[in-house]
């Protein structure tokens, strides 16, 4: 008679976490402000770098914690709350 070996259980699967991080190729805002100003880095502080207009639509690549977002193009950082998701 022969002897039958036990399948191995599978392996159990890594937890998933939900985040609010843009996939790997990001998303798109519209500017939702007449004018708001894109700097430097992701604070009042840092220089202005250029300016966007109501109804401009850019890619974000990045959220960060603060409610910024860092600009697919590398032009800079914007304040996410004058934006809405498209």
């Amino acid at each position: 008679m022969a002897t039958r070996k036990k399948a191995a259980a599978p392996a159990p699967e890594a937890p998933v976490t939900v985040s609010e991080q843009p996939a790997a190729d990001g998303f798109d805002v519209e500017i939702t402000a007449e004018v708001i100003n894109v700097r430097t880095g992701s604070a009042l502080g840092f220089e202005i770098v250029t300016t966007l207009r109501k109804g401009t639509v850019v890619r974000i690549a990045e959220v960060l914690e603060d409610g910024w977002g860092r600009l697919a193009s590398g032009a800079g950082f914007i304040n996410l709350i004058f934006t809405k998701k498209i």
